[in-house]
């Protein structure tokens, strides 16, 4: 019996997960937005318009890291629209209480519409190593951006800052705002969640750029 249920609520497990990863194959905004970041760090980095020093290589491991720790912020729009769909989709059209009533587990249920959508989420965030990596490649060779600022080329340069820094933000803010509409009901809390993170962010930026010492932080008696 309990190899039948576990059976069972891995099939629907399954099932949620495959449907979530079919809806949003199906929308055009999906597209959209990988899209658009793949071609903001394109530009970005076969011009040289990132964060690096005129002695600092565009590709450095450390201008890569800046780059993509400051966009994954950024992305907290795409997280908040991605994350927040799926369960406002079925509270607008009471669908959550149909998909209980079978013997689904929550569980499954939560995880299942979570863990699909979140995936696209890191697709979406991919498209920063692959702008980054063409835009670094193609830009010499078009005249965009001189050779010298170029160092040598390694793949973990751009995947290493890709799943220590950009990834956990992505879960960070996909979880809160996931969690806020399936407690609240409500998808319009969501941008109020963004506003929220976003001037955070912007306060702690302010607040460390206009300390007199930051080192009395770390060296306080």
């Amino acid at each position: 019996m309990k190899n039948r249920h576990s059976e069972k609520t891995n099939s629907a497990f399954g099932e949620i997960f495959l449907f979530e990863i079919k809806y949003r194959l199906k929308r055009p905004d999906t597209y959209l937005y990988f899209i658009t970041f793949f071609l903001i760090a394109f530009l970005s980095f076969s011009t040289g318009s990132v964060p690096a020093q005129y002695n600092s290589h565009v590709n450095a491991p450390l201008v890569i890291t800046k780059y993509f720790a400051f966009f994954s912020f950024f992305m907290m729009v795409i997280t908040a629209a991605i994350m927040g769909a799926p369960l406002y989709r079925d509270i607008e059209y009471n669908t959550h209480e149909y998909y209980l009533s079978y013997p689904i587990t929550r569980n499954d249920y939560f995880w299942g519409r979570f863990l699909g959508s979140f995936f696209f989420v890191v697709v979406i965030g991919s498209s920063l190593i692959w702008g980054s990596l063409i835009g670094t490649w193609l830009g010499p060779k078009i005249g965009w951006l001189s050779a010298d600022r170029l160092g040598p080329y390694h793949f973990s340069t751009y995947i290493q800052p890709f799943f220590v820094f950009l990834i956990p933000n992505l879960l960070l803010t996909s979880s809160i705002f996931f969690g806020l509409v399936a407690y609240t009901r409500n998808v319009n809390v969501i941008y109020t969640g963004v506003v929220i993170l976003y001037l955070g962010y912007i306060t702690s930026l302010f607040i460390l750029h206009n300390l007199s010492n930051k080192n009395d932080i770390f060296y306080m008696d």
